[in-house]
């Protein structure tokens, strides 16, 4: 011990060693567990971040310029967010707590990225009797986008070869449902070739300045607005529309390389909409965190003092669950459809063209305490061969919820957007729910 090399219990003092050094510390009389309310907080705001960063994994992984991709970028994207609802929380700002063993993404005004392009603005425009989501807004401004310099003028990170990603959350009222959008557009690494034209209008970016190839979605800007009033460079929807499924906050990132190949990123928050927290009880959701009530004394053994049902009786029959189901892509009659269909389903949809394209089949599937679920996906070309090779998919499991993407592409420049994609959904007792979409070419 005196040299220095002791382990284990001496009386109220414990020896152990650390990186080759003796480290001592006095042994805890007892442990508790309290979850005081300021406890109960803290994991509400941690589980909330946490819950959050599940759903966006896949773009907050490298979002923060100057820390490693992977974990060490999604710890710190948890790290400045529980920091920030910390912050805003005690000072009675709003914010949205996911209630305990939810497991869906809640908004908050989260910061998503950190980088060397500077700030990317994103705020409540408004045009033409709306509100938008908006990058850019000019009072005496008029017409399109017309050029480069100008796109650069509203969003300034904008050069040739950059890529423009827009993250949306929305949210299901009457099915207290919320999840998460991702859109991006990627530009032509130079402008040289094209026949000049307006880069952006009122029907979203021209796609003779994109990377087709990389873009999902080419109207996630548009201009809005005019003439009589203000004009806003604005993302997708109109918040003053009702819909389903509501958009609750929204951020815009900027990337590209250096010339040293090393990609570079806006620092860019996300913007929540007005009165976007208050359909949730903030007080119920931290309480959820706090100490469950004492067992009902129903047994003197230890072991034997749950009362809750079996779990049994919790699960729901696939047939039964409510999902969500969203379509669209560019050539589209109908870019975007939402469906929250039970029992499965069977759609026809339109494209409008019979030359290029792509589509994208988004699904959200909780699973009600069914274990063991899966998903399993199937494309048949036109022909009627199957042919998965036309798909690019992705699914993880987000709490309770399936998250999955499918998008469809086309084999090449004569092969029409046309066949089926069918999405299985089957949990571990072999009961399964079966999607099927049919795609019809145009004419």
């Amino acid at each position: 011990m005196l040299l220095g090399h002791a382990r284990g219990k001496v009386g109220s003092v414990v020896f152990s060693r650390l990186n080759g050094k003796q480290i001592t510390r006095a042994l805890a009389e007892s442990v508790k567990n309290p979850r005081t309310d300021g406890q109960n907080v803290q994991r509400a705001i941690f589980a909330t971040v946490n819950g959050f960063a599940s759903a966006v994994r896949d773009i907050v992984d490298h979002s923060f310029q100057s820390y490693k991709e992977g974990s060490t970028s999604v710890n710190r994207f948890v790290s400045i967010n529980v920091k920030k609802l910390r912050e805003l929380y005690l000072s009675g700002a709003p914010v949205d707590i996911m209630p305990k063993g939810e497991g869906l993404p809640y908004a908050n005004p989260y910061r998503f990225s950190i980088g060397s392009l500077g700030v990317q603005r994103l705020f409540i425009g408004t045009a033409a009797n709306a509100r938008h989501f908006s990058v850019y807004q000019e009072q005496d401004w008029e017409g399109n986008v017309v050029d480069a310099a100008q796109l650069k003028a509203c969003i300034p990170a904008f050069e040739p070869g950059c890529e423009i990603a827009v993250i949306k959350v929305y949210y299901n009222e009457n099915e207290h449902f919320h999840f998460v959008t991702k859109d991006r557009a990627v530009f032509l690494s130079s402008f040289d070739a094209i026949e000049p034209t307006d880069i952006v209008t009122a029907n979203g970016i021209t796609e003779a300045y994109l990377d087709m190839n990389k873009t999902t979605d080419a109207t996630i800007l548009r201009v809005v607005g005019g003439s009589s009033g203000n004009k806003v460079l604005a993302v997708s929807e109109n918040l003053n529309d009702p819909a389903a499924n509501t958009l609750s906050a929204c951020v815009v990132i900027v990337s590209r390389k250096d010339s040293d190949g090393n990609w570079q990123y806006t620092t860019s928050d996300m913007v929540c909409d007005e009165g976007w927290s208050e359909a949730h009880d903030l007080t119920a959701a931290i309480n959820s965190y706090g100490n469950a009530a004492k067992a009902d004394a129903t047994s003197d053994q230890y072991l034997q003092q749950s009362t809750k049902s079996p779990q049994g009786s919790d699960v729901t029959p696939l047939d039964k669950i409510k999902y969500n189901l969203e379509i669209k892509g560019p050539v589209l009659t109908d870019s975007q459809v939402y469906l929250t269909p039970t029992g499965g389903i069977t759609s026809n949809v339109e494209t409008e063209v019979s030359e290029g394209g792509w589509a994208l089949v988004a699904y959200n599937f909780p699973t009600e305490g069914n274990t063991g679920m899966k998903v399993k996906t199937r494309y048949t070309n036109e022909q009627g061969v199957v042919d998965n090779s036309r798909m690019v998919q992705s699914a993880s499991k987000q709490g309770n919820v399936i998250h999955g993407e499918i998008v469809l592409n086309q084999v090449n420049d004569t092969t029409a957007l046309g066949g089926k994609v069918e999405i299985w959904f089957i949990n571990g007792k072999g009961e399964q729910v079966q999607s099927i979409l049919n795609f019809t070419p145009g004419e």
